[in-house]
């Protein structure tokens, strides 16, 4: 796990990060370029489509985020992509299957409120995470999300896979997993 040095905010369920906000030139590229890219994996994560986009997936960065990241974030051996919610108020309740936490900076609007659960899924805490700023978000914890503004939700996302818990995913879940476990990706 990365060392924290200092924080604005500490819980048991998400840490703020005091890490370089994204250049806002880049910031406003990196989400168009997240919308008409195609998500890892070759598969449908969710199984569902919108309008023949898929709900939910991960795009793989553009070199030009790889190297900002490279140079601004203290983290080594984690995998980067860019996560994309399409056409989703919200997101369900769940326990992320391949990886323990996460590092996320949102980079469409903030509003949507990331809601933690204990195992008989009563809210235990809430947290509307800024527009791009850092969060360390524990993925093992029972998650969701509420008011997702239409249509996309979009944020980088950095983490490790477990590699432990990818057996009983189906054959979409597979795909990606084989397609992020190799980072950095080969150039």
């Amino acid at each position: 796990m990365p060392k924290i040095t200092s924080s604005t905010t500490v819980s048991p369920n998400y840490v703020h990060m005091p890490w370089p906000s994204i250049p806002d030139e880049m910031r406003g590229r990196l989400v168009e370029y997240t919308k008409n890219t195609p998500i890892i994996g070759d598969g449908v994560a969710g199984g569902r489509l919108i309008e023949g986009i898929p709900v939910y997936g991960i795009v793989r960065p553009p070199k030009y985020l790889t190297k900002w990241v490279e140079e601004n974030i203290p983290l080594k051996d984690h995998f980067l992509g860019i996560q994309r919610f399409y056409g989703m108020e919200d997101v369900r309740i769940h326990i992320d299957s391949i990886r323990e936490y996460c590092f996320n900076c949102l980079l469409t609007d903030t509003g949507p409120v990331t809601s933690f659960y204990d195992n008989n899924k009563k809210i235990v805490e809430s947290v509307t995470y800024q527009q791009n700023e850092w969060y360390r978000h524990e993925t093992k914890r029972y998650h969701g999300v509420t008011g997702i503004p239409e249509p996309y939700r979009i944020s980088i996302t950095m983490f490790k896979v477990d590699l432990q818990q990818t057996g009983a995913l189906r054959s979409e879940g597979k795909a990606f997993v084989q397609a992020v476990s190799v980072f950095p990706p080969k150039k």
